[in-house]
């Protein structure tokens, strides 16, 4: 009976080990092929110096408007901070597969008159309830954490037409002053 109930509790832990390795490969693609760019989530240094790099080789050349949104697309503090919130939702999304914390008690007696053993208890408690909405939390969680994923999607596409607009708008603009 133990060993059923202690395999009961400690399944869903153990089914969270693939998520911690789940990145945002997936958004990247998908990235890749709406627009053409490589976007990247500067999540340490390294990366960022990496992408630093890259952003000096594009702006060595001549500037066109798919250089442009590469350039937005790498350098954009705003994107990152976005980013950042598919980092929060797969946190969240880890959390909600684990237990909460048990509760545990005990209480020391030493009576002053017989019998005169001390009299020791330990107890601990953990929520039935909690156990049983692990799945549905779960279930919540991914949901969010695909909301998120659109919605940095949804930014990436974003910027890239803006970033677009503002560069022919630009070109039009210095095309009208040279004539």
């Amino acid at each position: 009976m133990t060993r059923r109930f202690f395999v009961a509790l400690m399944l869903p832990l153990f089914s969270l080990s693939g998520l911690q390795g789940q990145s945002t490969e997936d958004l990247q693609s998908t990235i890749r092929q709406r627009t053409g760019k490589q976007v990247e989530w500067q999540k340490d240094v390294e990366a960022g110096d990496q992408i630093r790099e890259a952003i000096r080789v594009l702006l060595r050349r001549t500037l066109t408007a798919d250089s442009a949104v590469q350039v937005a697309l790498l350098n954009n503090r705003e994107l990152q901070a976005t980013f950042e919130e598919i980092g929060i939702a797969q946190a969240d999304l880890i959390e909600a597969g684990l237990l909460k914390n048990p509760i545990f008690a005990g209480d020391a007696r030493f009576p002053n008159r017989a019998p005169s053993g001390t009299d020791i208890e330990m107890a601990i408690a953990q929520e039935f309830f909690d156990v049983l909405v692990i799945p549905l939390r779960k279930k919540v969680a991914i949901s969010q954490l695909m909301k998120t994923k659109l919605q940095v999607g949804d930014a990436v596409l974003k910027l890239a037409a803006a970033v677009k607009t503002a560069f022919y708008e630009l070109q039009a603009d210095q095309q009208l002053l040279g004539r």
